[in-house]
């Protein structure tokens, strides 16, 4: 059982598919699993908020599956919404156990392509924000990403925002340093 994981090609099966208000329970324990080094525990009502509403009002989600890797559950979600003329990456996340095999910048990648391909046009100075932790933001670093400004405690007691500014299109392979 122990190979269940560590053998499992993750990248060869993957579904990347819009999100369904079936995968709401899914997407919850992806969030939970990722408490709270992540997400603050007090960022959950967002993320439910975000879920139950701004899906239906626009903004786009996605989740990740592989059948063969891990039959009937979320392995990592994430979206974007428009504000303005600004694209934002909203509340993208790897389940903790499927982190580090590449789920991130599929993800990532895939987001980025259609956000090139539908708003390219109307995104202003080709930027793409996105607000995360600090532990994740070297993972946005590494796809040419910046850091904008870094509020202490802004995701939770402890826990700092960082906003961060990226640009349009990105290398699906890069690995900036």
């Amino acid at each position: 059982m122990a190979c269940r994981y560590a053998c499992a090609p993750v990248l060869d099966y993957l579904v990347i598919r819009p999100w369904r208000p079936t995968d709401r329970a899914a997407c919850l324990r992806v969030f939970d699993s990722n408490l709270p080094d992540y997400f603050d525990p007090g960022e959950r009502c967002y993320y439910e908020r975000f879920l139950d509403e701004e899906i239906a009002k626009g903004a786009q989600y996605y989740v990740v599956e592989n059948p063969r890797f891990d039959r009937h559950q979320v392995l990592a979600c994430g979206g974007f919404s428009l504000h303005a003329l600004s694209v934002f990456l909203r509340w993208g996340m790897v389940t903790r156990h499927a982190q580090g095999r590449g789920l991130g910048r599929e993800l990532l990648t895939m987001r980025m392509q259609y956000i090139a391909r539908h708003y390219g046009q109307q995104a202003s100075s080709e930027r793409v924000k996105l607000h995360t932790s600090p532990l994740t933001s070297p993972f946005y670093q590494a796809h040419g990403f910046q850091v904008q400004t870094v509020i202490p405690g802004g995701l939770g007691p402890g826990l700092d925002q960082v906003c961060m500014a990226g640009p349009l299109r990105i290398d699906a392979h890069s690995h900036h340093h």
